[in-house]
């Protein structure tokens, strides 16, 4: 459940970003965050080619894939799953502030 939950408030954020405000044609809205998340996930994938500091600034959705794929018979969760997720929400707020301060500077 807490997978689901850190993927949805990340999809808001990203969403937040690509929104009828920012884009000028209204199909970019859903293709902008389509497209963030298909990126995310191929560069992901390869991993050990990129450098580790463009891992950071990419959306952690690959984070809660790798946690949602160990399986269900764990006995118990490790700390770094919850870093893992913390990371997600983190990451999730941080765009979420980079909107409102995005929104704050165009009203002005």
């Amino acid at each position: 459940m807490l997978a689901h939950f850190s993927l949805s408030v990340l999809s808001i954020s990203l969403s937040a970003l690509f929104t009828r405000e920012w884009m000028r044609n209204p199909l970019n809205t859903w293709w902008g965050t389509l497209s963030v998340l298909i990126l995310t996930l191929a560069l992901a994938s390869m991993g050990k080619w990129i450098a580790p500091v463009v891992m950071w600034f990419l959306p952690p959705l690959y984070r809660s894939l790798d946690i949602m794929g160990m399986g269900d018979d764990l006995s118990s969760i490790s700390a770094s799953v919850y870093a893992n997720y913390g990371w997600i929400l983190l990451y999730s707020v941080m765009l979420i502030c980079v909107y409102f301060i995005l929104l704050y500077r165009k009203q002005k």
